[in-house]
């Protein structure tokens, strides 16, 4: 299992507890370690009972429920610079958890990002 705080490239993604926090410079230099860091948080997040919604059906075999939709939140917050590469990440960070059945919601996100998001008319999926 990877390190919960990973530094590369000036960037820190620390998660804890449902949540994932992430500062540093968003772009194509840290975008491989970012896409990586995050998806496995999201995976670790849906097999963890901190961050499962209320949505529940029967247990399986190691105790986890079957058909639970999970919830991970994802703070830009300490994101110091973004381009399209942040953009790309948060689409694919989205579709990932869709992919599985479950929701994240990202807050914080850069005013850049945001507009970036609006002018290329994704900023509904995000």
């Amino acid at each position: 299992m990877a390190n919960p705080d990973l530094k590369t490239s000036a960037l820190t993604i620390r998660v804890d507890a449902g949540q994932c926090f992430v500062s540093g410079p968003l772009n194509f230099q840290s975008a491989p370690a970012a896409l990586e860091q995050v998806a496995e948080a999201i995976g670790n997040s849906f097999g963890s009972s901190h961050s499962r919604s209320a949505i529940r059906s029967e247990g399986d075999a190691s105790g986890h429920s079957v058909g639970e939709q999970a919830h991970l939140l994802i703070d830009l917050e300490g994101v110091t610079e973004a381009n399209s590469a942040g953009l790309a990440l948060m689409l694919e960070w989205t579709g990932i958890a869709k992919r599985a059945g479950h929701t994240i919601e990202i807050r914080n996100i850069p005013s850049s990002l945001q507009q970036l998001a609006e002018v290329c008319q994704v900023d509904t999926l995000i």
